[in-house]
């Protein structure tokens, strides 16, 4: 109980630090980017990427000197970026320096502070992003907590981000928000924006990609066929079907994914715990070739039956990777056998061991 009452003021209080005056009215932005770092290789360019609404631009680049650059320039709107560096990123040799950040109007820092990405600083969004980081990473390591309550308190903290800024941070939070909500809670939050936010070209490609959804939580799955390792042709719904199973676990995932390699062994713990009891998996695997595919089955003892829809393409351009509106992986997927609806998404470690036996009744 008293670990509960604290990740609930823990909540709270990160609530009351995110409540940034961040939000600006989304007019046409002036943006300046700097940074200055040993790493920074002279004669190169560093470009920023864009990725909103669904389709990528490379609008800015400059030349770095003395292992620094600046950029400046206007764009119509803010919106989510990162920094890359490449001789000619054409050549597709560019390498990503920062996590996704925030282009707004002021200076934006690029800097190392020993982390494995570049840290953008400077901005109101972008430390206001920083601080929630924080905030998540100090829940997250702290041991006296239960994974379901790191796991409120986290939802409760972003959910409040988003709702008291409202910002092009929120609109990028949105989109991973749909990993683990309904589409109609995003809608709902979105509608919720002021004006210029909701004319944002991120917040129409959101509403669009919900209302396109061919699965959600509370609709039917959708079918998916590939190949097995031994290259049999196989079926989601061959195995939805079968008589004993009740509840499956679509789990998306691929061996060179570190976060996949982590929930592995919880998920081979459940399926041999549960399996008799009508718990069942269907995995879709992202690795690029048998082989590796093969040593994560192996590695990882995974006895459920999964499937592959194609080495050497990006997982975009899988047709299950686009019925099921995945923003990246580790990703899972929990359907009712009997009824063919989704009931959850986003659901692992402890939460997804308390979900199953709650489902079949095995909770005290």
């Amino acid at each position: 109980m008293k670990s509960i009452v604290k990740s609930c003021i823990t909540a709270t209080a990160a609530a009351i630090i995110l409540c940034g005056c961040s939000r600006q009215d989304q007019t046409a932005v002036k943006y300046r980017i700097t940074g200055s770092d040993s790493s920074f290789v002279d004669g190169q360019y560093m470009y920023i990427f864009t990725y909103d609404a669904g389709k990528a631009e490379w609008p800015d680049s400059a030349l770095i000197s003395n292992h620094s650059f600046v950029m400046e320039g206007e764009l119509p709107f803010s919106t989510t970026a990162f920094l890359y560096m490449a001789s000619d990123r054409k050549t597709g040799n560019a390498t990503q320096l920062t996590s996704s950040f925030i282009i707004e109007n002021g200076t934006i820092r690029a800097e190392n502070k020993g982390g494995y990405f570049l840290e953008m600083t400077g901005t109101p969004q972008n430390e206001l992003k920083s601080r929630m980081f924080e905030m998540l990473s100090s829940i997250m390591a702290d041991t006296t907590l239960a994974k379901s309550e790191i796991d409120r308190a986290a939802d409760s903290i972003i959910r409040s981000t988003i709702m008291e800024n409202r910002d092009a941070l929120a609109l990028e939070m949105l989109e991973g928000w749909l990993d683990t909500h309904p589409g109609s809670d995003v809608l709902s939050m979105l509608d919720s924006f002021p004006e210029p936010y909701r004319k944002h070209p991120q917040a129409i490609y959101l509403a669009n990609l919900i209302k396109e959804m061919p699965t959600d939580i509370g609709r039917s799955y959708v079918d998916i066929a590939g190949l097995t390792p031994d290259g049999d042709s196989l079926r989601l719904s061959d195995i939805v079907s079968r008589d004993n199973n009740r509840y499956l676990l679509l789990d998306f995932g691929a061996f060179w994914c570190g976060p996949c390699r982590a929930e592995y062994p919880n998920l081979s713990e459940l399926y041999k715990k549960y399996k008799s009891k009508g718990f069942e998996i269907f995995g879709i695997s992202y690795d690029n070739d048998m082989e590796a595919w093969k040593e994560c089955i192996e590695t990882f003892d995974m006895e459920w039956p999964q499937v592959h829809q194609g080495f050497g393409m990006h997982p975009r351009q899988t047709q299950a990777w686009n019925d099921y509106s995945l923003n990246g992986i580790p990703s899972t997927v929990l359907i009712d056998c009997k009824s063919g609806l989704v009931i959850a998404k986003g659901l692992r470690d402890e939460t997804l061991r308390i979900k199953i036996e709650e489902l079949l009744g095995l909770l005290p």
